[in-house]
């Protein structure tokens, strides 16, 4: 189960399972975007994990987000593109 925060949803971001003890999986719809940038942030806001997702094509993307090395705990990850785009979801590591 996915959980969105609410915020403008620009690339229809889900992820399972939630929660995990350490893989999950990511999908989203891109256009082409350049410069997508996935970025996971504790509870703090502090980013803990950042990744460059370039050179994708358009449609329905899948994507496997490793968060093992991560203490338990709640986590918001957040896909971005350099227009200010973005989509936010909730993941609760085990």
């Amino acid at each position: 189960m996915s959980v969105h925060d609410g915020s403008r949803d620009a690339f229809g971001l889900e992820a399972f399972p939630s929660p995990t003890d350490g893989t999950v999986t990511l999908t989203y719809g891109s256009f082409g975007n350049a410069g997508l940038r996935l970025a996971v942030r504790d509870l703090r806001g502090q980013v803990v994990l950042e990744r460059d997702l370039s050179d994708l094509q358009n449609g329905f993307q899948r994507y496997t987000l490793e968060l093992g090395a991560l203490p338990a705990g709640c986590y918001a990850v957040e896909l971005r593109d350099g227009s200010g785009s973005r989509s936010t979801v909730r993941v609760v590591r085990d």
